[in-house]
């Protein structure tokens, strides 16, 4: 119990922090965001509205969005227009791109003649410098190294990851992990595998195992924590998959399980035990590729065959149940989680 609420006070924690960095950093997204696109910078707009949403949570920036793509795409084919003598058609397309942005000053330069198409780049300094086509591949890698304001985010929450995954098909993101305290529980075995199935959505299957016992100079001092467990569920992500807060439904199956030495002296075994459980915990990044993962939750169902021992040597026998049904405190985790993307 005292683990527990530990894990609880530190996701509540987390929870609080990261709440002050979103509102701390709130204002300054959309206006940076605006001030590209009026610059041009379409590819950088587009990174920012993505940004804004995983960390504000909200569709507000969807618009400037799609007008930024659009703007983009425009863009692309007036350039190619103009390489190919297309005056009149790239023309066209310039009052196209200038009725989505008035500031482009790329199509202005095609309405007033000019021979060279200037595209404005956002510098490290905020000033906008005009670029010509022929010299814009090689100020392309200059783009993404800009650094904004957000990149800045303490090492528990950074959303650099997490705009890959926007970028990226969410629904192909492989993710391991192991429970420490099963490991620490007398050395259980246990893995478990996600898969992303969209952006708030995923999917686990894991196992846990346990096969060893072991003994001190007492006659009757045994403990155990045997068990082969095996369970399959679906998790919902709030924010974006991997990331923050989650909430798990599952289905599991313990073949077998023999508890002894354990928070009780009595021996406590059952066997195949049915039933579905629920589950509350906090992803906290710590890299691109591991995160750490707190949580908690129960379970209930159905054991075919039940039984209670009043010692290890099953002396006499304090309950010997079949279909005995039940609900209780079904994990406690400290997870390492590997993401294979």
């Amino acid at each position: 119990m005292t683990l527990f609420l530990g894990l609880l006070s530190l996701t509540l924690l987390a929870q609080e922090k990261t709440q002050y960095y979103y509102n701390t950093h709130e204002n300054e997204i959309l206006p940076d965001a605006n001030t590209s696109f009026k610059n041009g910078d379409y590819e950088r707009t587009v990174e920012l509205c993505n940004w804004y949403y995983i960390i504000v949570g909200s569709h507000d920036a969807d618009g400037l969005k799609e007008k930024a793509n659009r703007c983009s795409e425009l863009l692309k084919e007036l350039v190619e227009l103009k390489d190919s003598g297309r005056i009149e058609e790239a023309k066209k397309k310039a009052e196209l791109l200038l009725s989505t942005n008035p500031n482009d000053r790329a199509a202005k330069r095609v309405l007033e003649g000019q021979s060279k198409l200037e595209i404005p780049i956002v510098s490290d300094t905020a000033e906008v410098s005009a670029l010509s086509i022929e010299e814009l591949a090689i100020t392309k890698d200059s783009i993404s190294k800009q650094i904004s304001p957000i990149e800045s985010a303490p090492n528990w929450f950074h959303p650099i990851h997490e705009q890959r995954i926007l970028n990226n098909n969410p629904s192909k993101i492989w993710a391991i992990q192991t429970n420490l305290l099963d490991w620490a529980a007398l050395g259980t075995i246990n893995v478990e595998a996600g898969l992303s199935l969209s952006q708030h959505f995923s999917m686990t299957a894991g196992c846990r195992y346990n096969p060893w016992e072991f003994t001190t100079h007492k006659p009757d001092a045994v403990y155990r924590n045997q068990q082969k467990t095996v369970y399959f569920g679906f998790r919902y992500w709030p924010r974006t998959i991997y990331t923050g807060f989650w909430l798990s439904l599952k289905a599991q199956y313990m073949a077998s399980f023999s508890n002894a030495g354990i928070l009780r002296a009595a021996l406590v075994e059952g066997k195949d035990g049915y039933g579905s459980g629920l589950s509350l915990g906090y992803t906290f990044r710590l890299s691109d590729r591991f995160k750490l993962e707190v949580g908690a939750g129960g379970w209930g169902g159905l054991f075919k065959q039940y039984c209670r021992y009043s010692s290890t040597e099953k002396h006499f026998v304090l309950e010997d149940s079949i279909n005995k049904a039940f609900l209780s405190l079904d994990q406690v985790s400290l997870s390492l989680v590997y993401i294979l993307e």
